[in-house]
C-alpha cells in the first residue's frame, strides 16, 4: 500500500506540473536580478543546476533539487560584477520530517553616476532589490522528489518602487540516486511565476523561466550537466558544464552558456574540510562573459539540531527477554573506488554495530567468531548475504529471531550506510534505517546513530 499511495502522489504531481506549464506560456517580461547566478556552483557550470540533488541553494532554483541533503546547512554568497554590480544572498536548510525546508534572504545594489547631456556629472544613483523566499521539497518515493518554493519581491528604483509574490516549482527524477557510478538525474520546472511588479506608470513582469536539465555522473570522479531555459520574451538559453570530485572535497569544474546572442565561458572551485561532523566549505565561481562575474560562498553542512517525525521502527522486543540478533558483514558494491573504501571497512562496520547492540539489556548478539564457528560447520559462507531469503536461512542456523543486513554506497564524497532488520521466521523485512556519513572519518559516529535507532533499549 505504502509504494501505491507514493506513486500515485507522484503521479498527482507529476500531472499538476505538466498542466501549469501550458498555463505560464500565456503569462506576460522587473525583477532582473532573478536571473542572476544563485550560488558559486551555478555560476561554475553554465548555470546547469536543474538537475543536481544534495544542493543548499536549490532553495531558489529548483527546490526539488534539496532531495538528500542530510543536516543543516548554511550558505553565505558574496558577487561583485565588473561593472558595479553587488550581490548578496543567505541561505539556511534544515529537515522538518515531512521534507526539507529552507529559506533564502537575497539583495542586490548597482549605484552609477547621471551625467548632463553636456557630459557633466548631474550626481550619483542607487538601486536596490530584495528577494526573500521559503521553499519546501519532499521526495515521493526514492527516485522522485517535488519541491516548491514562495517569495517576496521588492525593487526600488528610486523614484518608484514596486513589490509583489512569486513562486517557484520543480521536480527531480533519479536514476540510481546512491550508486558510485551511473547516476543520472532529470530536472525541471518554472521560476519566479507571479503576477509582476506593479510601478506607478507601468506594470512590469517577472522573468519568468520554463527549464529543464540533465545530471550524468557515468564515474565516481566526474558528472556531467546540461539544463535548457526558456524565459518568457526572451530567446532559448544553453548551459552545461563538467565538475570533477577529487579526493572527496576538492571539486573543480567548468562550463558554458549560450543564448541572446551572447555566449560566456564559466569556471569554478569547491574546496572543503572536515571538522568532526561538520562540513566547512569555500566556493567559487566566474562568468568570463562580457560583465564579468565573481562569485564567493561560504557553506557550513552539519547534523540537524532537531530531529522530526517518529523516524526509525526499532527491532521487535518484547519487554522483558532480550532479542536474539545477528549482524551480517556490510556489502560494498562493485565499482566503488578502492582507494576510498578499503577492504576491511564491511567487517569494521558490522563489528562497530554488534559492539554498540552487546551493551543494550534489549539485545542479545551473536559475536562474530560464534557465527564463524557454526556457519563453518555447517559448511556456509559469512559473507554474500544479500537477500532476505539467505538471511532467514543463516539465522535459522545461527537460532536467532533477527538478521541484519547492511550495504555501503558512495554518492560523490558522501557514504551511505543502510541496514535491514529481517524476521528469521517470516523472511520479510521487519525494520530499516539509513545513515548518511560526510567523510569516512565520520563512518564511526554513523555507524553508532544507527545502532542507536534501531536498539529498543535507547530512548530517543
Amino acid at each position: 500500500m505504502k509504494g501505491t499511495r507514493h506513486s500515485r502522489t507522484a503521479f498527482i504531481a507529476y500531472f499538476s506540473f505538466l498542466i501549469i506549464i501550458p498555463l505560464v506560456l500565456e503569462a506576460s517580461t522587473s525583477g532582473s536580478f532573478l536571473t542572476m547566478p544563485v550560488s558559486a556552483r551555478e555560476a561554475g557550470l553554465g548555470g546547469a543546476m536543474a538537475a543536481v540533488s544534495k544542493e543548499i541553494d536549490s532553495v531558489t532554483f529548483n527546490p526539488a533539487g534539496l532531495s538528500g541533503f542530510d543536516g543543516f546547512g548554511i550558505s553565505l554568497l558574496y558577487s561583485r560584477q565588473l561593472f558595479g554590480n553587488m550581490y548578496g544572498k543567505a541561505v539556511i536548510v534544515h529537515p522538518a520530517g515531512f521534507g526539507m525546508l529552507g529559506i533564502a534572504f537575497a539583495f542586490l545594489s548597482t549605484s552609477f553616476d547621471e551625467t548632463f547631456e553636456f557630459g557633466a556629472k548631474a550626481g550619483s544613483k542607487s538601486l536596490s532589490d530584495i528577494n526573500l523566499a521559503l521553499a519546501f521539497q519532499r521526495d515521493l518515493s526514492e527516485n522522485f522528489s517535488f519541491g516548491i518554493g514562495a517569495k517576496f519581491i521588492s525593487v526600488d528604483l528610486g523614484e518608484a518602487k514596486a513589490s509583489t509574490a512569486g513562486a517557484d516549482i520543480g521536480i527531480l527524477y533519479q536514476i540510481n540516486p546512491k550508486s558510485p557510478a551511473g547516476r543520472f538525474n532529470i530536472g525541471a520546472g518554472v521560476r519566479n511565476l507571479g503576477l509582476g511588479l506593479k510601478f506607478d506608470k507601468e506594470n512590469e513582469s517577472l522573468p519568468m523561466t520554463i527549464y529543464g536539465g540533465i545530471m550524468f555522473q557515468p564515474i565516481q570522479l566526474i558528472s556531467l550537466q546540461a539544463e535548457v531555459d526558456m524565459p518568457k520574451d526572451m530567446d532559448i538559453e544553453f548551459g552545461g558544464g563538467l565538475e570533477f570530485h577529487l579526493f572527496n572535497l576538492l571539486k573543480p569544474r567548468v562550463g558554458y552558456r549560450a543564448g541572446n546572442g551572447l555566449s560566456d565561458i564559466t569556471a569554478g572551485l569547491y574546496i572543503g574540510r572536515e571538522f568532526g561532523s561538520t562540513t566547512l566549505g569555500l566556493d567559487y565561481g566566474m562568468d568570463m562573459g562580457v560583465e564579468i562575474s565573481h562569485v564567493v560562498e561560504l557553506k557550513i553542512q552539519r547534523p540537524a539540531f532537531f530531529e522530526f517525525g517518529a523516524g526509525a521502527e526499532k527491532i521487535p522486543y518484547d519487554g522483558k527477554n532480550p532479542t536474539k540478533i545477528a549482524v551480517s558483514e556490510i556489502e560494498v558494491p562493485k565499482g566503488l573506488d578502492a582507494n576510498l573504501l578499503d577492504a576491511n571497512l564491511s567487517k569494521t562496520i558490522a563489528e562497530w554495530l554488534r559492539g554498540d547492540w552487546s551493551k543494550s539489556k534489549a539485545l542479545s548478539v551473536v559475536a562474530r567468531e560464534n557465527m564463524a564457528k557454526i556457519l563453518k560447520e555447517q559448511e556456509v559462507q559469512m559473507t554474500g548475504i544479500t537477500s532476505e531469503k539467505d538471511a532467514a536461512a543463516i539465522g535459522e542456523i545461527l537460532n536467532v529471531q533477527y538478521m541484519v543486513l547492511g550495504s555501503i554506497s558512495m554518492v560523490g564524497s558522501e557514504y551511505y550506510i543502510d541496514l535491514k532488520v529481517v524476521n528469521v521466521s517470516t523472511g520479510r523485512v521487519e525494520t530499516s534505517a539509513e545513515e548518511v556519513s560526510g567523510s569516512k572519518a565520520t563512518l564511526r559516529l554513523a555507524a553508532k546513530k544507527l545502532a542507536m535507532k534501531l536498539d529498543p533499549a535507547y530512548q530517543e
